[in-house]
């Protein structure tokens, strides 16, 4: 029984840590930077927001299985909801830069900013207010020389969420490789995979995890 008790214990600890390490630190910059170029280039901004909200649905458990070992944490909520907060500021900036007065769209900016970024700290979503924020950044200075827009939402992203985020800086020769141009996969099956995936992957840790507790047991047993 209690080696059973320290292998839960272990186990409970790593997922968590899990989202903030390895491949997720690499892979959440290029996330949004993605999303930020898609905000620009979109035919069609409610088909897109609609894309995201069914990804927010759809990885709320498998998240929640595979972080927490529960059907619903109401204390943390997707990665997919820290990005469709930041695309429904992206559109609203967009909207809001179409005043005439400047001082007028800055205003509303910092302001939307602000909001966008306290819903995902009250909403406890995946990366938080800093991940928001780190997503708008690209977008603000997308006219920006391309070292000091990476360097500088980097920067916020790592100081943000906390010195094991400094492996994001990893994204950044990948992002650099970014010719502006379409992937290969630009088809109908192929945008349904991407966002298949994230909830895909995280049952597969869910269903993997599950499975080792019982070998783990058994060797520490011994």
């Amino acid at each position: 029984v209690n080696v059973q008790n320290r292998v839960n214990g272990v186990l409970s600890q790593l997922p968590a840590e899990a989202t903030k390490t390895g491949v997720t630190t690499v892979a959440f910059p290029i996330f949004g930077f993605l999303l930020v170029e898609g905000a620009q280039k979109t035919h069609n901004k409610k088909r897109y927001l609609d894309w995201l909200g069914i990804g927010v649905l759809v990885s709320e458990i498998p998240f929640d299985l595979a972080l927490f070992g529960t059907l619903h944490d109401e204390q943390h909520q997707s990665v997919y909801a820290t990005l469709m907060l930041a695309l429904m500021a992206i559109f609203s900036i967009q909207e809001a830069e179409k005043m005439e007065q400047k001082w007028k769209r800055w205003l509303c900016t910092i302001l939307l900013t602000a909001f966008f970024s306290a819903v995902a700290y009250f909403l406890k979503t995946d990366y938080g207010e800093t991940g928001v924020l780190y997503i708008i950044l690209l977008y603000l200075l997308r006219n920006t020389y391309v070292e000091v827009r990476f360097g500088v939402a980097l920067t916020v992203l790592a100081a943000g969420i906390g010195a094991y985020e400094a492996g994001a800086f990893l994204a950044a020769p990948l992002l650099l490789f970014y010719d502006g141009t379409r992937g290969r996969c630009n088809t109908e099956w192929g945008k349904l995979l991407f966002y298949v995936f994230y909830p895909a992957h995280l049952i597969l840790l869910y269903v993997i995890s599950r499975g080792m507790l019982p070998a783990l047991t058994e060797i520490l047993s011994r």
